[in-house]
């Protein structure tokens, strides 16, 4: 049934913003209030969003098999933040927002307020909406990085592990990927905790794999590939506006001459540029500020 791609699709790039809501908010209180001025302080998707991260991995992941990866774009300022334990619950924030989610789509099945015998569509999908979450929670608490459980461990680790571990952060997604296709211990024991906690929400199993099923039928994940396309074709439309933007204002842009000034006292001009150029092929389309905070706070950190 289309309604049920909609609807998981839908409540899935709304559970995307409340994950990465749950790190900006907690980085503003723990000092980082840049995230403000970076627009992260909001349920606006397109604000959050990464074309690789955002809408690419979460969907393939959800077409694997159900399972919950948040995406989002959010560059959080660890040298703003007031301690190594800010840093931590900034990474932990996202999951938790993932867990609040559970509990409250959970709340009906365990209310009773539901009939568990049940044909149409729309509470198999609430359901396995309910396994995403709590998927989500789990595979994002996994300590690889760049996942949310390397990121609560990161701070207290010493500098040279940090710096080796930051190697691979590129390669993470795929590492959880060949986890889950190369190594058939790992997935069996993802999803039997999974639905332990699942059961404990008391949602029946039954309706979940109803839902996933559903989730199968071919013209569910037609839609759900629609607004895939969907998606990434709204966030070219907001690109290339921003891009236009910025070439107008990133001289203007406050802090951008301070900016470039740290980053001068940390490595000669050709050094920055180029790291800076290397960052606009990760993330397109961010602002200059955006750019010079992250290459600094990068230099900083492997020092």
């Amino acid at each position: 049934m289309w309604q049920a791609g909609v609807f998981v699709f839908v409540g899935w790039i709304a559970s995307v913003c409340f994950h990465e809501f749950g790190h900006a908010i907690a980085a503003y209180m723990g000092g980082d209030k840049s995230v403000k001025e970076k627009g992260y302080l909001t349920f606006n998707p397109l604000k959050y969003a990464h074309p690789q991260t955002s809408l690419v991995f979460p969907v393939l992941f959800m077409l694997m098999g159900g399972i919950g990866l948040p995406g989002g774009a959010v560059y959080i300022n660890h040298n703003l933040l007031r301690n190594r334990f800010w840093q931590s619950l900034v990474s932990a924030a996202g999951p938790l927002a993932n867990l609040v989610l559970a509990l409250i789509l959970a709340i009906p099945f365990q209310q009773g307020w539901i009939p568990l015998q049940d044909n149409g569509w729309f509470l198999p999908s609430l359901a396995f909406l309910v396994l995403l979450q709590v998927s989500s929670v789990i595979l994002n608490l996994l300590p690889i990085p760049p996942l949310d459980g390397y990121g609560i461990i990161e701070p207290w680790l010493p500098a040279n592990i940090q710096r080796q571990c930051q190697k691979f952060s590129n390669w993470g997604f795929w590492i959880v990927f060949g986890l889950f296709w190369f190594v058939p211990a790992f997935s069996q024991g993802f999803w039997q905790l999974v639905f332990i906690i699942t059961n404990q929400l008391a949602v029946e199993p039954n309706l979940i794999l109803q839902g996933n099923s559903l989730f199968r039928q071919p013209i569910t994940r037609a839609v759900v590939l629609a607004g895939l396309l969907g998606g990434l074709w709204l966030l070219k439309q907001q690109n290339g506006s921003n891009s236009r933007v910025y070439a107008v204002s990133s001289r203007r842009e406050p802090g951008v001459t301070g900016l470039r000034k740290q980053l001068a006292s940390l490595v000669d001009r050709r050094t920055g540029d180029r790291l800076i150029a290397s960052e606009k092929q990760k993330n397109p389309h961010q602002s200059e500020r955006w750019y010079l905070e992250k290459v600094i706070y990068d230099l900083r950190r492997h020092r």
